[in-house]
């Protein structure tokens, strides 16, 4: 059956307009069946850097499980509905924007798989190929399949937007999406928020990822570009289009092979997937500055044939477009801390077009030189209008003279067309402008802002990777493997670096920033105090290092050397503000965090903090003013619907939504105690949370009543509250040993308190020994290991864990 006529099914009972009792964008939550393929047990082996020379997963368990019988599954879904566009969130499902129907030709715009089949292809597995995926800080993402934080919200210009988000466990940072629907418009805004949220620098990068069913065979890519870097180990730097055994390679079925290429050097702001069988398909279109990157992708016959196979149940296979920040795959870079990065994006539905050639965010234009239905040569323009233009002006120019001018009503719901009847050789432009004469289209034939071929480095990619010694090299190679997620070699470069050019400030101060993301607070201070000097950068992580090393007096000597005007200030007043609460001063705490919660570089997660603040000091009426305000703003920031609570609203889908896994619960708790309200902690690790279904749990997550890793930090904060925690260290022994992957920094002082008040807890042994390892500290991980087995020789994968980091680490496969 096709694919589209199994989607009209899927979703048919939603009808195809909204009644005229309906505001013009509707959003609202509900569910919808689809069948899926179980996934089983998450792997109980961590994924240790320390471990591999490829990109690891600690602490997310690893998914490879998989079913082999589909079950009727009810997945949650946020709808947007206008009168052009339907379309779904699946929060479950990683954040994934299903599906969006155009309901002008009732075509489904994405890869709506009407299967949930994961398959082997993501950074930790599961896979699940459906209409967008977010990648960041790396892809395929680790949360693909995994549920995710939302919210839905409408704002008083009318639209609706489905809010999904969600915290990386390895690096700290965060990503939020907001889908966005404007009343009486055609275009799917994507608005996109990169945050980095931890205390060192992190690499990232970032690319949405669009799933476009193959269901026409002549299915062509449209790339604004004459340029290409391939997806191959090297890449090549060709010419676009590129020609496969002779044939048109942007023509997906000539590609026998599965293949994938970046514009190289465009400027543009679009590219496209066009189906000349249907005159539909779908454009991107964002500011080029922002998001650089533009990336197709074709499985090719045989990947074809396995897609079909593996990641749907034998419906037609799709072609991806990827828009990421960066020009390709292979540039990454570093957000710093409290930096981010925030940009819009907007995918815009091709409707009854004969081609492509332009794309605004206010028209699609296709112009085109053919047969005039048989009347000889003529130029074809077709316009397709996102929104209503009232009185539009269309001009074509030839050599700057205009030979074509007229006026129009346009709207998203017909296209506007005119064939100029014998037309010259020479290039012809084609404008677009509003009523008060605004351009909103310009378009010159086979014109691009792009570099040319002749200009362009052809052939294979030099190998990024120095190989010469000097102090220079050994520094690029630590940031080239920092940069790709691979801490562990870069940690070996920098201090192989170090032994060589020991007085090396630029290495220092790289190691010193490693060391800080690792949670090697003393070490990172170290290497820091000697390379800081006048780099704001390096001021700001040391202040961090001694900070969090407990050393609060030193941090806030360092931090207050920042200038306000630094690019380190926003990291810096964090960190003074915590300082500050941790002293029990209010009002420092509140100023230091000012400069965070104005203009435009504010931050919902100072936001948080700022209510909370305001709360414990008794400023109860301000902190529910500012929460209205940082709550319209995000309304799916836990740490806000927490606080909501403690000011008196009840919000029982929070608890919910917290039970399902422990690390929800622990990413509140970290920041409450980074303020030092270890009362607060103890409220959400206290906390009587709702019963929840087996069935409802993503596989290798903890939910809150079976985690130790609560009980340990919930006797943590009675002991620092001067409370007795012995019965909940008792109940940390006796509870669930399995997926207990510590990683927070705040970690090591909890599971060093058990290991003092309990020295004969193997668990809490193990659990500092998997803490330590990550941290790339592997002798003391083997002590702690060892000391787990001696008072626990059953404990479970203590025994792998050790092996493992006997051979990897100490290279002793005793």
């Amino acid at each position: 059956m096709p694919l589209i006529r199994i989607l009209v099914l899927v979703f048919g009972f939603f009808g195809t307009t909204a009644s005229a009792a309906d505001p013009p964008v509707r959003v609202w939550l509900d569910s919808i069946l689809l069948p899926a393929y179980p996934e089983g047990e998450a792997g109980t082996i961590p994924d240790f850097d320390a471990w591999t020379k490829e990109v690891a997963n600690y602490p997310y368990p690893l998914l490879s499980n998989y079913g082999t019988k589909p079950q009727d599954h009810r997945w949650r879904s946020i709808n947007l509905e206008n009168e052009y566009l339907l379309c779904r969130v699946l929060p479950d499902l990683g954040g994934h924007l299903y599906s969006c129907r155009d309901k002008r030709n009732g075509r489904e715009v994405f890869y709506a798989n009407p299967v949930v089949k994961p398959a082997q292809v993501g950074l930790r597995g599961a896979f699940a190929a459906m209409g967008i995926e977010s990648n960041f800080p790396f892809g395929h993402t680790r949360i693909n399949t995994s549920p995710v934080d939302f919210a839905l919200r409408t704002d008083p210009d009318g639209s609706a937007h489905a809010i999904v988000a969600d915290i990386d466990r390895v690096t700290g940072m965060q990503w939020r999406v907001e889908f966005i629907l404007q009343s009486g418009s055609s275009v799917l805004e994507q608005r996109v928020t990169l945050y980095n949220r931890s205390s060192a620098r992190r690499p990232y990068y970032w690319w949405a990822n669009a799933e476009i069913p193959l269901d026409d065979p002549g299915t062509r890519m449209v790339l604004p570009a004459r340029v290409a870097s391939t997806h191959t180990t090297p890449p090549e730097i060709i010419a676009w289009p590129a020609q496969v055994d002779g044939k048109d390679a942007a023509v997906v079925a000539n590609n026998k092979a599965q293949a994938g290429w970046f514009a190289y050097g465009s400027r543009e702001p679009f590219f496209a997937i066009y189906k000349p069988g249907s005159r539909s398909g779908l454009a991107h279109f964002a500011d080029p500055k922002a998001v650089a990157g533009k990336k197709l992708w074709v499985w090719g016959h045989d990947g074809d044939a396995w897609v079909r196979k593996e990641l749907t149940d034998n419906f037609p296979s799709y072609v991806e477009m990827q828009a990421g920040v960066f020009q390709d795959q292979d540039t990454l870079n570093f957000l710093n801390p409290e930096q981010t990065n925030s940009f819009s994006e907007s995918w815009i539905p091709i409707f009854d077009l004969g081609g492509v050639s332009r794309v605004t965010s206010d028209a699609i234009l296709n112009l085109d030189r053919s047969a005039n239905h048989g009347k000889g040569p003529g130029l074809v323009l077709e316009l397709s209008a996102t929104h209503a233009i009232r009185g539009a002006a269309i001009r074509v120019l030839s050599e700057g003279k205009v030979v074509f001018n007229t006026t129009a009503d346009l709207t998203p719901a017909a296209i506007y067309s005119h064939v100029l009847e014998s037309p010259s050789a020479s290039p012809y432009t084609v404008e677009l402008a509003d009523s008060q004469n605004r351009i909103l289209l310009r378009h010159t034939e086979n014109t691009y802002d792009t570099v040319a071929p002749e200009k362009a480095p052809l052939g294979k990619v030099p190998d990024p990777l120095p190989k010469a010694d000097s102090e220079e090299h050994d520094l690029a190679r630590g940031d080239f493997y920092v940069l790709h997620h691979l801490p562990a070699l870069a940690w070996n470069e920098y201090s192989n670096g170090l032994r060589r050019y020991p007085r090396s400030l630029p290495i220092r101060k790289a190691a010193g920033q490693l060391a800080l993301s690792l949670s090697r607070f003393d070490e990172a201070a170290n290497l820091l105090r000697v390379a800081a000097g006048a780099d704001d950068q390096a001021i700001y992580a040391l202040g961090a290092a001694e900070a969090l090393a407990g050393h609060d007096a030193d941090g806030y000597r360092e931090l207050a050397r920042i200038r306000p005007d630094s690019a380190a200030a926003a990291a810096a007043s964090l960190q003074l503000s915590k300082i500050a609460a941790r002293a029990r001063n209010t009002a420092a705490a509140l100023a230091a965090l000012h400069p965070l919660l104005t203009g435009v570089a504010h931050s919902t997660r100072a936001g948080a903090l700022e209510v909370a603040l305001l709360r414990r000091s008794g400023q109860t009426e301000p902190a529910r003013k500012a929460l209205e305000r940082w709550q319209t703003l995000d309304p799916s920031d836990s740490m806000l619907r927490f606080e909501s609570t403690l000011l008196g609203r009840k919000d029982d889908e929070l608890w919910s939504h917290l039970a399902l896994d422990s690390e929800r619960v622990l990413n509140l708790v970290d920041e409450y105690l980074s303020l030092g309200m270890e009362t607060d902690a103890l409220l959400l690790l206290d906390h009587p949370y709702p019963s929840i279904s087996g069935a409802a749990v993503e596989p290798g997550a903890v939910p809150v009543a079976l985690s130790p890793m609560i009980a340990y930090y919930r006797a943590f904060c009675r002991s620092r509250l001067h409370q007795d925690p012995f019965p909940d260290l008792r109940a940390a022994t006796a509870g669930f040993t399995h997926y207990l992957f510590p990683n927070r920094a705040s970690s090591f002082a909890v599971l060093t308190t058990a290991t003092r008040l309990n020295p004969s807890d193997a668990l809490a042994h193990l659990l500092l020994g998997r803490l330590l390892l990550n941290s790339l500290l592997g002798d003391q991980a083997i002590a702690e290991f060892r000391r787990a087995l001696q008072l626990n020789p059953k404990l479970p994968e203590t025994h792998y864990d050790l092996a493992r980091t006997l051979i990897d680490v100490q290279k002793n496969p005793a």
